[in-house]
């Protein structure tokens, strides 16, 4: 138990990059939390990532991205599933806003496969739009993979592949649920 409450103190001092998504399009069930900690490797630099999920209600979630260190970032976004189980493919959407150097609205559509109980590829879009200081629409193709090493530890991995006018990271991390 200490080894997990260190290594959760240890993720909740990390820090994130806007278009970093780190997550499937399943949803946590009511009451349940998860923490995603990675480095993120960017066109230019690197940072660690940071992020608390928390079910809402059947179908919905939340989750807080924090970031501290190159760029201060500070999001919010609520996810909902659509499909889910389509010929083992969910399917989800999230909005939301975030403030880093400016405010922007966050959009993101997300589908995920399954490959087997420990395994499931994701991907999907996202979509910030800056409404402040320099405004623009940065737009992302995002693919990952989500292993489960125990049942409540998972080792994540995205790629953002920028479309316009946006850059390109890569990242690796754990992801820990709670009840």
């Amino acid at each position: 138990m200490k080894k997990i409450s260190g290594l959760f103190a240890l993720i909740l001092l990390v820090s994130s990059l806007n278009a970093q998504v780190y997550n499937t399009s399943t949803i946590l069930n009511k009451g349940k939390f998860s923490a995603v900690g990675a480095p993120v490797f960017y066109d230019g630099g690197s940072m660690v990532l940071g992020k608390l999920g928390y079910g809402v209600k059947r179908g919905t979630d939340m989750a807080i991205t924090m970031g501290f260190g190159d760029v201060s970032y500070i999001g919010l976004d609520f996810e909902k599933v659509f499909g889910e189980d389509l010929d083992n493919l969910i399917i989800s959407f999230s909005g939301g806003a975030h403030y880093s150097d400016g405010v922007g609205l966050d959009g993101t559509m997300n589908l995920t496969i399954p490959l087997d109980r420990n395994f499931y590829l994701y991907g999907g879009l996202d979509l910030d739009v800056i409404l402040t200081d320099g405004s623009g629409m940065p737009v992302y193709f995002f693919i990952g993979g989500e292993y489960y090493l125990q049942q409540k530890i998972s080792l994540i991995t995205e790629a953002d592949l920028g479309i316009n006018d946006a850059g390109n990271l890569f990242g690796v991390g754990l992801c820990l649920y709670f009840k």
